[in-house]
């Protein structure tokens, strides 16, 4: 049976969860891509397969995150030139895949080079029948740059290419979630995001009142915390960075991701939860476990494991 899966924030080249200063360190271990080549290796087994990474695919990496250990043997440019390295090689493993491998744009993603890595910096159609009754929208962020980003969706660029989607149940992936605006949540650290996907949402809204839509699920990132909402009729999920803090061995990654598929009597997307495993430092070896929806509830907003050092973003 054909399944979309999707995990996010996997922050190559950062160890977010080493204990401070170095929770942003080029010194510590990075589960990004022994992760990353494990979900991969396992996507590909199941045939008709299509993966969605929500961003966020490096941690971004400059001068003020340096500890003062790292001064010592790095200069700002070995910074840089670390930072884009890391982001080369999420991307030539992601293009390697032997499956659809859909890349959405985070805040730590090198929008100065993000035609170089490879990513779609236009909201698109990625997939028609990705399941089969089921389109794939990519909502890519508009991004400025006047002294520090500043990111926000394009609403109309976003309804136009939701209206070019022509099954009947449509699965959205953007970094923010669409209703950040309506739960209060602000405050940025180093960059700044408009929350205008208002319009977006009554569109979709709707759409699905009249009958052109039948189940939509958008699917997000960015604060490295689990939410299943309801904006509507529409389902939006917020899934943990699957490099986070597993709550129970904290130093450890929890390996959190979704997969969504199509009810065959119903018609409608349904989601599980799932917690991918390593057995080696590679990502060539690992165990995938079912979650329950009470385990996965625990990395809710406020929730953190105990004796974590994890920074949760916002």
């Amino acid at each position: 049976m054909s399944k979309i899966i999707f995990f996010t924030d996997l922050h190559h080249g950062g160890n977010i969860i080493a204990p401070p200063p170095q929770d942003i360190s080029i010194w510590g271990h990075d589960w990004g891509l022994p992760l990353l080549r494990a979900m991969i290796n396992y996507g590909e087994k199941t045939p008709e397969t299509t993966m969605i990474h929500g961003g966020d695919e490096v941690t971004f990496l400059h001068a003020d995150t340096l500890t003062e250990r790292e001064k010592k043997h790095f200069s700002p440019r070995d910074v840089t030139q670390r930072y884009l390295k890391n982001a080369h090689q999420i991307k030539n493993l992601m293009l390697s895949a032997r499956l659809p491998f859909a890349r959405v744009m985070g805040n730590h993603d090198p929008i100065r080079n993000i035609d170089e890595m490879g990513f779609n910096r236009f909201s698109h159609i990625f997939s028609r029948s990705a399941l089969p009754h089921t389109d794939i929208v990519i909502c890519q962020p508009i991004v400025r740059r006047e002294g520090k980003a500043q990111f926000e969706y394009n609403a109309d660029h976003v309804i136009a290419t939701i209206d070019e989607a022509t099954n009947p149940n449509l699965i959205i992936g953007s970094h923010w979630a669409l209703d950040r605006e309506e739960l209060g949540i602000s405050g940025q650290n180093g960059y700044s995001y408009t929350d205008n996907t208002a319009p977006i949402r009554d569109h979709i809204e709707t759409k699905l009142k009249h009958g052109k839509l039948h189940s939509v699920v958008s699917l997000h990132g960015h604060s490295h915390r689990f939410r299943l909402g309801q904006s509507g009729p529409i389902d939006m999920l917020t899934m943990p960075s699957i490099v986070q803090n597993d709550r129970t061995m904290p130093d450890f990654p929890c390996g959190l991701f979704a997969e969504i598929e199509e009810n065959s009597e119903t018609g409608k997307l349904t989601i599980a939860y799932k917690r991918m495993m390593l057995q080696d430092s590679e990502g060539e070896k690992y165990v995938v476990q079912g979650v329950s929806k009470d385990t996965i509830s625990q990395y809710q907003r406020g929730r953190k494991p105990a004796g974590s050092r994890m920074r949760y973003g916002r």
